[in-house]
Parts: C-alpha cells; structure tokens; sequence
C-alpha cells in the first residue's frame, strides 16, 4: 500500500514537471501580433494542431516559421514527444542521408556506433524539414518514400523499421518556380501542401513592431539578469518606419543589442539608431599607414564588407547567400575563410 501511494507521489510530480516545462515552452515559443494577417495565421495553427496532416509554412527569412512549426508541434497531441528539426541547407549533402535515416554500426568509416536518424528521433513526436527547397532532388526522392511508406531503412542495415512522424517544411523560396525549374518534385510538394500557412513579413505588420519590441525587451532583461527597461516613448516612428529586411529576427537582434549596450533604463532613440545602424556593417576605415593602401588590398576590405553585408540580409544561411551574390556555396565558403569571415 505504502509502495503504491509513493508510485502515485512520483507519478504526479513528474506530470507537474512535466507540465510546468511544456509551459515554459509554449511561454518561449509564443507568437505576438494583432494584425489581421497574423490572425489569419494564428487561426490555422490552431486548427493545424487539432489533425497529424502535413504543413507546409512560406515565408520571408526571418519571419518565425520555426515558430510557427513550434507552435503547431505544442498545440498538439504530439506535444509531449519530440519536436526534431532537419535543417536542409545547414548539413553538406554528403551527410544528410545519414542524419536524416541514421546508421548501423560499422556502416561506413568512423560509424562506431548505431545512430538512429532523424525519422527515427521524431517517431511519435514532429519531424521539422527547414529550408526544404535546399534539399537535393536525390535526397527529396528518399523522403517521398518514407512518406509513402511510414518505414525507414537505415544505412548499413537492411531491417525496414516503421516509424510514426508528423512532418512539417518551411522555405523561404517560391517552390512552383522551384518546380519549374527543376530543382523540387512535384509529387513531394503536393504531398506536403496539404495545410499551406504562409508567413507575413514585418514591414506587412507594422502595428505588431511595438508589442513584438516590448516582449523581446522583456524577455532579453529576464533571461540576461538585467535590469527591467523599457522604450522611451518617441522611439516607435524610428523602428516603424525601418523596412526590416531581416522581419522578426532582425527587431529581436536590434532589441537585445540595445538593451545590453543601454546604461539606463530607459532606451532612446539615440541607442535605438545606433543599434540599427550596427545591424548593416559599414565597410571598413582604411588603416592608417605609411604607405598607401594596394587596389588588390582595396578589393579584399570592400569584398570581406559586402560579403559580411549579404551574410546578414540572408541571416548568415549560406546557400542563400551564395545565390545573392551569384556564387555557388563552395565558391563563398572559401572567400569567408581567406577572408577571416565567421559568424
């Protein structure tokens, strides 16, 4: 009896743990705005949490798609399973089949261990496919069989092993033009467009800059341990009339640099400017020097400037960046390291 009642104890502090975390979660991945776009898309998040069918989430880079992804997973009846993210332009090619279905022990030089993949990771829980559209035409074949099949087959293996994944994939790209020009299955989208939420840039929802700030304001005091600071309150016309190329992310980055670098608790419209002026790298003073500066050594500052500039339009995502300047991924990985270029 006693046995039994001390079962119960554990039981129930575990699911108090257990919901106080989801909590915090839901706290951190919360979205904010009142404008009617992000209605719109507050709207089909809740209904796409009621079902396991497949979302695909559009938008601008820097908008909150994971966000939303997240949202969507915690609403769920997945919620107390995992949420895996496969970020499609972040891994090399030569490795995403691996991470993606994982491997047997002994399956290829260095496997000297089983590693199961992502499927495998998300079974019950949500698989999240970031950046699918850089996902290789090989690679976007192999995923349509797991999703026809529910199974997947490690590599080094030849046991199919079931598993039980909600899929959902974001891209900042226009996948019909992708189609079009050869570089996404057809077949593939159709099977992940069964809910398409797409995502509003900042500069579409301007009314949303000044609570968005507020909570990021908020939020960076809290989690740095500083002080409580709030806006002055002339300093609204200077961040809704910025255009926020980088949308939520970049406002987030501006709020936070600003709340380190501020002194007071109060920040202004002087700290406010700086802060965005900061967020576009000018390009670097020429040294001081005896000699003057070579055209070869010119074109090195202005390239590593321009460069850095593009890094930060693009949020430092490689492959999109490299398409901006014109360049193939390989070409920009090796001007960043002649240059000294890290993030």
């Amino acid at each position: 009896m006693l046995l039994t009642i001390r079962n119960a104890l554990h039981t129930s502090r575990l699911r108090e743990q257990r919901d106080h975390l989801l909590a915090e979660v839901k706290q951190r991945y919360r979205m904010i705005g009142s404008d009617e776009k992000i209605q719109n898309v507050f709207a089909l998040i809740e209904r796409a949490a009621k079902v396991d069918s497949k979302v695909l989430i559009t938008g601008e880079s820097g908008v909150g798609k994971d966000l939303v992804a997240r949202a969507i997973h915690y609403n769920s009846s997945r919620t107390e399973f995992p949420f895996v993210v496969m970020n499609c332009s972040a891994i090399p090619e030569t490795l995403i089949e691996s991470e993606l279905f994982g491997y047997k022990k002994g399956a290829f030089s260095g496997a000297d261990h089983d590693h199961p993949g992502r499927f495998q990771q998300a079974h019950r829980g949500t698989l999240f496919f970031d950046e699918i559209a850089d996902m290789s035409l090989m690679m976007q074949a192999k995923v349509l069989r797991v999703l026809e099949d529910g199974a997947v087959t490690m590599l080094g293996s030849a046991e199919t092993r079931q598993v039980d994944v909600r899929l959902i994939a974001a891209t900042n790209k226009d996948l019909q033009q992708e189609i079009e020009n050869g570089n996404f299955r057809s077949d593939l989208y159709y099977r992940l467009n069964v809910i398409p939420i797409h995502v509003p840039p900042l500069r579409e929802r301007k009314e949303d800059i000044q609570p968005l700030a507020e909570y990021f304001l908020e939020e960076i005091c809290r989690v740095h341990g500083l002080s409580q600071k709030r806006f002055a309150g002339n300093v609204w016309p200077l961040l809704q009339n910025h255009n926020w190329p980088g949308n939520v992310r970049e406002l987030n980055n501006v709020v936070e640099r600003a709340a380190v670098l501020s002194f007071d608790r109060i920040i202004d419209v002087a700290l406010l400017r700086e802060a965005l002026q900061a967020a576009t790298p000018q390009p670097p003073a020429a040294k001081s020097t005896s000699r003057e500066q070579t055209l070869e050594e010119a074109r090195a500052a202005f390239e590593r400037a321009f460069i850095l500039k593009k890094l930060n339009e693009h949020d430092w995502e490689i492959i999109v960046t490299a398409e901006a300047l014109g360049i193939n991924r390989t070409s920009l990985w090796k001007k960043m390291q002649m240059l000294g270029i890290k993030k």
